[in-house]
This record gives C-alpha cells, sequence and structure tokens, in this order.
C-alpha cells in the first residue's frame, strides 16, 4: 500500500497538476509540500499546522477531508484521537434493555433506578440557587468599584513595555507622538510574517478579520482611528506603522501572544 506521500503525489500527477501549483493555491511554501510527499513529517513544528497542509494540499486534489485524516492515522497511529467509550446509541439500548421490575426497586412504576437520583440532584441544585437568592436579597452589596482603565502607550521609536507576569492583563496600545505637523487624515498598517502565526485584525469599529499567516505573508490596512490586533505569535510578524517600524510587540505573561495590541491615530 502506498504511503501517505506517495498517495498525494500520485493524485497529483494524475490531475497534471505540479507542487508549484499547489504552493500558490495553498499558499503554503514549497519546502513543506515537498516534506508531506517524502513523508518527512518530523519537519512541522507542530501537528495543528502537518493536518492543516494535509486538508489543503487535499481539498486541492478534490479529496475529502475525511479520507485524508483517516489516511493520515493509518500512517501515523499515535496521533489518532482516542476513540469514544460508549456512543448515544449505545445508550439508548441500554436503557431499553427488558429489567425485572423486583430489580428496579419501585412498585410496578418501570422506572430507571437512576431517575430519582437526577431528581435528588437537581433538586438540591435548586436549593442552593434559592438560597442563594435569599442571602442575596437580605444583605446589601456594596458599590462596585471600578478600576482605571490602564495603557501601556510608547512612540514609535520606544520599546514597548512588557506587563508584569504578575500585574492583570492590560490593553497594550501603541501611539506615535505629536511631530507639530499636521496628523494625517488617515493611518496606515503593514505587516511582514516570518513566523507561522494566527492573527486577528479589527479596522476601526468595522467587523474583526481573523488570519492564519505564513512565513513570507505580507499585508496592508488603512484606518481613521485605530487598529486592533489579537497575535499569537509575536515574534512571527513584523509592522510598520505609518511607514515607521514597530521595534517591539509586549508580550502577555511572558507567553509570546499579545490579545489586544492597539495602533492608534496620534492626538492633533
Amino acid at each position: 500500500m502506498a504511503s501517505l506521500g506517495e498517495f498525494l503525489r500520485s493524485e497529483r500527477e494524475s490531475r497534471n497538476r505540479t507542487l508549484e501549483d499547489i504552493a500558490k493555491a495553498t499558499r503554503i511554501r514549497l519546502q513543506y509540500l515537498q516534506a508531506i510527499e517524502r513523508d518527512d513529517f518530523d519537519l512541522f513544528s507542530a501537528e495543528a499546522y502537518l493536518k492543516g497542509f494535509l486538508i489543503a494540499y487535499a481539498q486541492q486534489l478534490g479529496i475529502p477531508q475525511k479520507e485524508i485524516l483517516e489516511r493520515y492515522y493509518e500512517a501515523r497511529p499515535s496521533q489518532k484521537p482516542p476513540a469514544a467509550t460508549g456512543s448515544p446509541e449505545a445508550l439508548i439500548e441500554d436503557d431499553r434493555t427488558e429489567t425485572p421490575l423486583a430489580d428496579v426497586g419501585y412498585l410496578n412504576t418501570g422506572l430507571p433506578m437512576w431517575l430519582p437520583k437526577v431528581g435528588i440532584a437537581v433538586g438540591g441544585v435548586l436549593g442552593v440557587i434559592v438560597l442563594i437568592f435569599l442571602v442575596r436579597s437580605c444583605v446589601p452589596l456594596a458599590p462596585p468599584v471600578t478600576p482605571e482603565p490602564a495603557t501601556n502607550t510608547v512612540a514609535d521609536s520606544d520599546h514597548a513595555a512588557v506587563p508584569d507576569s504578575t500585574a492583570p492583563v492590560t490593553v497594550d496600545s501603541v501611539t506615535t507622538p505629536d511631530s507639530g505637523e499636521d496628523v494625517p487624515d488617515k493611518i496606515s498598517l503593514r505587516l511582514n510574517t516570518v513566523d507561522t502565526t494566527w492573527m486577528r485584525i479589527r479596522v476601526d469599529d468595522a467587523s474583526s478579520e481573523e488570519l492564519m499567516l505564513y512565513p513570507g505573508d505580507t499585508r496592508e490596512w488603512e484606518a481613521t482611528q485605530k487598529f486592533t490586533l489579537n497575535i499569537g505569535n509575536i515574534d512571527g510578524i513584523q509592522l510598520w506603522f505609518n511607514g515607521q517600524p514597530v521595534d517591539s510587540i509586549p508580550s502577555v505573561g511572558g507567553r509570546g501572544i499579545n490579545p489586544n495590541f492597539i495602533l492608534q491615530k496620534p492626538a492633533p
């Protein structure tokens, strides 16, 4: 039986497709596609990336996702998710099994033994909820204290401070200093990808856009007020804000991510 890589290469050649065609259509680097056809799966840093590339490759050949994953798990059984120990159908069949009334323990009702236990558990939960409601209605609550929002604002030429891992996570922002010149009507953001990363970007108050970025990818945006970014790998991208490089992106909690990085229009 052909290996997974041999199967994909055979299917590709039968459709007169080249690896360059697949790389252009999927935006997957050629070296990763070559590694897949060699069955060299150790080249990939994460299992999720490998399976994502396999699915994208297979879609270009018209191969269903289910089929390519089944072949992948056959090639690498250790990566196959554990099978479920019981199915809903099996549980239904168990409930339908005839049981003598004497074993059930209720006089000619035919009720399964677990039903009263469930009723007791539900009654206990409802009792706790009622008790909490009564206590809250009797004891006056102190007015909530609203903390002042904290931001981390630096100039383009400065390094953004990395939040203390022991402090609460705050919104990071970057603004450009007032240079005495007229503030442009629009602001711009350019991105270059150096390592695979996931990112979500929101331009002004528009809907968010989710991106899966690969090395070599570039993107550009324009806004009137601000860009809000959720970055999954801060070391995987380079940013230029209004033509100036963003020297440092803060890592929240030292985990290499920043869920709320804001670049906003400078004040006039």
